[in-house]
């Protein structure tokens, strides 16, 4: 997702829209951009208690008092953390990416590709 955000801010950076529209559209795109930030920060703290909750299965003893905490934690924050991911992939970027198509800002496709003659 933050490839995908940073493209969408080169593209910006060469569309051609009233100053407005552009800085408007800049604004979403690094509000977008901070979010996307702010969650992988989330999935990092979340993988890391995770990766700690997961060593308790390697053990041949009980978990500890605080490895337990630790598993509860994760239980706790993975959910909301895998919801803020979805909300990304599947309202927040789109919306971006909708508002950018409505002011004629897209990606260049390539070119077709000619088809050579047979000798």
């Amino acid at each position: 997702m933050s490839e995908r955000v940073s493209e969408i801010q080169k593209l910006l950076d060469s569309a051609e829209l009233s100053e407005e529209t552009k800085t408007g559209l800049e604004e979403e795109a690094k509000a977008v951009a901070d979010e996307i930030e702010e969650v992988r920060e989330e999935l990092g703290r979340a993988n890391r208690l995770g990766f700690a909750s997961r060593a308790i299965d390697r053990a041949t003893a009980r978990p500890t008092e605080d490895q337990m905490w630790l598993i509860e934690r994760t239980w706790e924050e993975a959910p909301a953390v895998i919801e803020r991911v979805n909300a990304l992939l599947t309202v927040t970027v789109p919306a971006l990416e909708t508002r950018l198509a409505e002011e004629g800002v897209r990606p260049e496709i390539g070119e077709a590709i000619e088809i050579p003659a047979r000798p």
